[in-house]
Order: C-alpha cells, then structure tokens, then sequence
C-alpha cells in the first residue's frame, strides 16, 4: 500500500508542479513589482484603479477564471488547446512536443496566477503604503534618491520577512488548490489524484497526499 502510494504521488506531483511553479513565480513576481509601486505612491489613480480591480478580482472564484480563459482563447478564437497534457498527434522528445506541453500550459498556469495574484498586491501594497510613512522613507526622499532606488532599498528590505512568510505558505496552498484546474483543463496531476481518491474511498491515498502536502508545506516555510 505505501509502495503504491508513494509511487502514484510521485508520477503525478511533477505535472502538478508544472504548472504551480510558474503560477507562483509569476503571480509573486507581478505583485511585488506592481504592490510596491503602489504603495509607494499611495492614493494616485494607478493605485486606486489597480487596487479597486484587485479587490473585486479577487472574489472571483478560481473555475469562472478558468472558464473565462477558455471561452476566449479556446472556443472564441481558437489560439490555445484547451484540455490534457499535450494533443494526441505530438511525438515524445521533440521540440514539437515540447512546444505543445507550452501551449496546454498556458491556460492553467494563467488562471492560477491571475486568481492568486490578488492577495499577492494586496499584501505587498499594504505593507508598502504603511512603510512609505517611516522616517527612513521620508529621509531617503529629503537625499534626492529615485525611486527606483527607495523602493529596492528601503521599502523591498521592510516588507521581505513578511512576505517571503506568505509565498511559503502560499506554495502548499496553490499544489493542493490545484483540484479545479485540473479538473477543468483534464490536468492529471495531483489534484485529480486527490480527487479520485476522495471519490472511490480511497483513504490510504488520500492521506499519503495531505502528509506529503504537509511536508511540502514545512519545507517551503523553512526555505
């Protein structure tokens, strides 16, 4: 039983990490760029309409996204594949085939990053707007520095404990958050794994994976 859990978790954990680890670069990546600008010029109109949007985003549940996506890009104009892990006619170890695992990625790592991405700025740009107050701030716009520079230097450094603390947390999140996306891009990962076990009973499976996530969950927090 342990031998055949552990073997299914570990065919199906590296589909579901590829699109988990884009989705929670990219949605880190854009929310601390775009949050510490914000908060740094608090109250400005790109602040006001980005954090508005955000707001209203994110109570958008993670399968309108996805079906959203895939209305638009698959069945409107037809640009990306919109289920499984490559198209049938693609052959192993070509660059085709490479290419075609791209295209079947987009749409899951997209939606997983724009439902994430929210909490991602909201977090940063509120941090950010409360740190810009700070003497150390107010100091470092009397000296004439850019920008640029009080945004790495001085705000980045205030906001990275707490930060880095939610991407930790948020890694485990996004992996066993990934049922719905599987589900509707016929993604066989871990997700659909889960699932399948919670459908047919399958209660050593289904605790193989919750303590393989929980493990995955300490060791992104101590990273």
């Amino acid at each position: 039983k342990d031998a055949a859990v552990s073997a299914l978790i570990g065919e199906k954990i590296g589909y579901t990490l590829q699109i988990t680890v884009p989705a929670v670069l990219l949605s880190a990546g854009i929310g601390l760029l775009w949050g510490l600008r914000c908060g740094y010029k608090k109250g400005g109109l790109a602040d006001r309409l980005s954090t508005a949007t955000l707001i209203v985003f994110n109570a958008v549940p993670t399968f309108l996204i996805g079906l959203g996506l895939m209305i638009v890009f698959c069945f409107q104009n037809r640009l990306l594949p919109y289920t499984g892990l490559n198209s049938p006619e693609t052959v192993r170890g070509t660059v085709g085939y490479v290419w075609d695992r791209v295209l079947h990625l987009l749409l899951p790592v997209g939606t997983l990053t724009l439902a994430a991405l929210p909490s991602r700025y909201l977090l940063v740009r509120n941090m950010a707007a409360s740190a810009s107050d700070g003497k150390d701030i107010l100091y470092a716009k009397q000296r004439g520095l850019p920008d640029s520079v009080i945004r790495r230097d001085y705000l980045l450094r205030s906001i990275a404990q707490p930060f880095l603390t939610m991407l930790g947390m948020s890694v485990s999140l996004c992996v066993g958050g990934s049922v719905v996306i599987e589900k509707i891009f016929n993604w066989n990962g871990m997700g659909t794994l889960f699932l399948n076990a919670n459908n047919t009973n399958d209660y050593p499976l289904m605790m193989g994976i919750m303590l393989f996530l929980s493990f995955f969950a300490l060791v992104a927090n101590l990273v």
